[in-house]
């Protein structure tokens, strides 16, 4: 049922649409940092993972994580970004095997990798 759940909320990713235009800016920290938040609040972590020069990553970040419909439906996650350019991004790529962007991964407040969605579009 919980990745029935975490499916629904990609698919909602990817199928919401702002016209806005305006990139959405994430809240980045180490991921320690993270982690110790999602255990104080007892939420799990949404996290994107994305590269400067990744096209689509750049447009998940402009038209789709600022419509209000995605917003909602993340709520109930800490959301964050990890640049994998940086050496937390390259630590949560290497602890979770991930090697594709942008990686959606939703995270336990105990460091678990409960799922992880490679690649948007090619």
């Amino acid at each position: 049922m919980r990745r029935a759940r975490l499916l629904l909320l990609f698919v909602l990713l990817c199928l919401c649409v702002d016209v806005s235009g305006q990139e959405f800016v994430f809240t980045e920290k180490p991921l320690t940092a993270v982690l110790a938040r999602a255990k104080e609040e007892n939420k799990p972590v949404f996290a994107m993972l994305y590269a400067s020069w990744c096209p689509h990553c750049h447009k998940m970040k402009a038209d789709v994580l600022p419509d209000q419909n995605v917003q909602k439906a993340l709520s109930p996650y800490l959301v964050f970004g990890f640049d994998s350019e940086t050496p937390d991004g390259r630590q949560l790529l290497k602890e979770y095997k991930l090697n594709s962007f942008p990686t959606f991964a939703f995270i336990s407040p105990q460091g678990e990798l409960l799922y992880a969605s490679l690649a948007f579009g090619t």
